[in-house]
């Protein structure tokens, strides 16, 4: 099971000495990630360098408070921050990476009529990426990955320290996994063919948290019960991801439509590609949403939704 490691992770281990041991492992791999990410050569890197932000805040949302919440509060915000300036250029990343993909849909002759439309995601990109790099190298992001290492290394002072920093780190998180396990099947519960686009992203955001709260504490709990149980998180996971990027591209395309090739005269002839591509991702973003709705229906049926959850006790009650 692919894991973030809590360096020397033991049952007793003291809760916020954990909670920080993985934030540091998450910093440290944050600042790694940085001279690749301006190099630009492998969009690959921005991507891990985002998992490492989106991971960290996901620790100080879930297990923030035994490290004191004012901190994590803190912090959780700033990280944020810097997590929501790369949204878009790792949108633009991933369906650039698409491209190939998209453009098999179309017949032959009808291929090159993307292409302006692709440079234009192209130019968008790099106007972007500089933007950002820009800012990744000034003092105020500088500040806050120190800021963070100062606090984690233990040289921060005036924080709160609640009892539960001190208690023993497996009963902590085999309560933090159950209980976001209740959310996230609560949550799927009430998903149905009628849930609109933006529940079934909270849903794979919570799925995502769930399979990064087991990863962290892996280590705790072995045999396969769990990497069964991570199995079955990963198929939703699967369908809400391709459903997800199907939805940004169709919005993606509708935007060049709309927007861009709708007023200029000289590329009218690309319009009619765009718009049997733009219905080729439509129907490619329901078909995913139904295997995931059929995914849901068959869990509840079966009784796999209550099996995954004792096998998920079970596991991390040995």
């Amino acid at each position: 099971m692919p894991a973030t490691p809590i360096p020397d992770l033991h049952a007793e281990m003291p809760a916020a000495l954990a909670v920080r041991a993985l934030l540091l492992e998450l910093l440290g791999q944050m600042r790694h990630r940085i001279p690749a990410v301006l190099e630009d050569h492998d969009p690959e890197e921005l991507h891990q360098f985002r998992i490492a932000i989106r991971k960290s805040r996901v620790v100080l949302s879930l297990l923030g408070d035994l490290i004191g919440k004012k901190q994590a509060n803190r912090n959780r915000k700033r990280l944020s921050l810097l997590g929501r300036s790369t949204n878009r250029l790792r949108d633009l990343d991933v369906f650039l990476q698409d491209q190939s993909t998209l453009s098999e849909v179309l017949p032959v002759g009808m291929r090159d009529g993307l292409d302006p439309y692709f440079e234009r995601v192209r130019t968008e990109r790099c106007q972007l990426f500089d933007q950002f790099a820009s800012w990744l190298v000034t003092d105020e992001v500088t500040d806050l990955l120190d800021e963070w290492d100062h606090f984690l290394t233990g040289l921060a002072e005036g924080d709160d320290h609640p009892k539960a920093s001190f208690q023993p780190i497996a009963p902590i998180a085999r309560s933090r996994i159950l209980h976001h396990y209740d959310l996230v099947e609560a949550a799927i519960d009430l998903i149905d063919t009628s849930s609109p686009p933006y529940q079934l992203h909270e849903v794979r955001i919570e799925i995502k948290k769930l399979r990064y709260l087991i990863e962290f504490f892996h280590p705790l709990y072995p045999g396969k019960a769990m990497g069964r149980f991570v199995k079955r998180l990963k198929r939703f996971q699967e369908h809400l991801g391709r459903y997800n990027d199907c939805a940004m591209q169709h919005e993606f395309l509708q935007a060049g439509l709309q927007e861009r090739f709708g007023v200029e005269t000289e590329i009218v002839r690309d319009i009619e590609p765009l718009k049997l591509l733009i219905e080729s991702v439509r129907q490619r973003a329901q078909q995913e949403r139904e295997a995931f709705t059929r995914l849901i229906e068959d869990g509840r049926s079966s009784g796999l939704m209550q099996q995954l959850r004792t096998a998920l006790e079970l596991s991390i009650e040995r």
